[in-house]
């Protein structure tokens, strides 16, 4: 970036193992070289700070440096500094640079890196949008650059906008479905399948959400368009009816194994509960039970969900990344019996603990990244930063 006023150092955080070993440098090298090479876990001699280089004329570039530290051939003791990643933003806009990889800077991008926290908090006076982003969970896969070069930055602009809606509408939707992104995900990723939404029959989604993106997604598969004005009864109608012809499909047509990931696979181990493994398994457990679980396969393929059998109830499991605890939990996104009547209290909560027990055990929390999740979202094709993860 050239030339640059000054500097501030938003953040820092260094092993304590880097001052043992320095200490024990200081004594007798050799023992240092023993130390280092038989004793510690070379990645605990890193060192992680976080600066931002201020120009006068506005511009800046955060930047996290990674030190590492090690010893020589000749029992010397040295580190190397190099940047793990800079956000910057010039007179072209706002950027994040990893490596030589230049993209556009987003919300998502800086969930993902080390130091989140700090980062948002320094953006803030110099992209004000950025606190409706967080506190509203919208437009966390937009670029800031997007958002200014169309003006996206009011609340009532940004609900438009993500929802596909007039904003009295899709303010509406916003308070139903919160920061879970489904209903954004599906107005984005299923307009073509979406008929009438300036029209929208509130009472679908505060009384039947689940039902009403089913029926989205269903439509889809079909070729059929949703009117988001229907009344609840034609809603129902068009559901059951829609998943009848599915699941008969399903079950005289195919029958393919699923591809249920490793994490929903340990937990049916751990609990002994029947995880459906294969698409005439999920439209056999649809007709039985008389729902649209048959035409939950794409799900499942892509790792975002999967259905287990629990004695006359379907349990869909799913995971989500919880920011706060720095990794992934499992949770319950639906659990219905026949004709989508809800699971008993004392049943579910047997399930939900668990789920707990699960978490516990595995560590899941910490080492979630060590599975091979993978997830149906409207992040799905942003850019993967696993490699900062801390």
């Amino acid at each position: 970036m050239g030339k640059y006023s000054h500097f501030i150092v938003l953040a820092k955080a260094e092993s304590a193992f880097i001052d043992k070993l320095l200490e024990i440098y200081r004594e007798n090298r050799l023992k240092a070289r023993v130390v280092y090479f038989n004793q510690l876990d070379h990645s605990r001699l890193t060192g992680n700070k976080l600066t931002v280089f201020v120009n006068d004329d506005g511009s800046f570039e955060i930047v996290h440096f990674v030190k590492k530290w090690g010893i020589s051939k000749t029992s010397i003791i040295y580190n190397r500094e190099s940047k793990a990643f800079s956000i910057y933003k010039t007179d072209k806009g706002f950027f994040i640079k990893i490596k030589n990889n230049i993209k556009p800077l987003t919300y998502h991008a800086i969930s993902q890196v080390r130091f989140s926290d700090e980062i948002i908090k320094f953006l803030l006076p110099h992209f004000p949008p950025l606190e409706l982003i967080k506190k509203h969970g919208l437009m966390h896969a937009k670029s800031f650059n997007y958002i200014l070069e169309h003006k996206l930055t009011s609340l009532k602009k940004m609900l438009a906008y993500e929802y596909k809606a007039p904003y009295p509408i899709a303010k509406k939707i916003h308070e139903k479905f919160g920061n879970s992104h489904n209903f954004s995900f599906i107005t984005k990723h299923y307009s073509d399948y979406i008929d009438n939404i300036e029209n929208l029959n509130v009472t679908l989604i505060e009384k039947h959400p689940t039902m009403l993106i089913d029926t989205i997604k269903m439509g889809k598969t079909l070729n059929r368009k949703v009117n988001m004005a229907w009344s609840e009864k034609r809603l129902k109608e068009e559901h059951d009816d829609m998943s009848y012809i599915i699941t008969d499909i399903v079950l005289t047509e195919c029958n393919a194994p699923l591809s249920n990931a490793q994490l929903y696979l340990d937990f049916a181990k751990f609990t002994g509960y029947k995880i459906l493994k294969s698409t005439k398994e999920l439209a056999l457990e649809g007709r039985r039970l008389n729902h649209c679980v048959g035409g939950y396969a794409s799900s499942v393929n892509s790792g975002g969900s999967a259905i287990f059998s629990i004695q006359d109830y379907t349990l869909e499991l799913t995971y989500r990344y919880d920011h706060s605890q720095k990794g992934y939990f499992l949770k319950i996104n639906q659990f219905n019996g026949y004709g989508n009547a809800k699971a008993p209290k004392e049943l579910y909560g047997e399930v939900q603990e668990k789920l707990d027990e699960f978490v516990e055990k595995t560590g899941l929390y910490k080492d979630g990244a060590n599975y091979n999740l993978r997830m149906m979202s409207q992040l799905q094709s942003e850019p993967s930063f696993d490699d900062l993860l801390f």
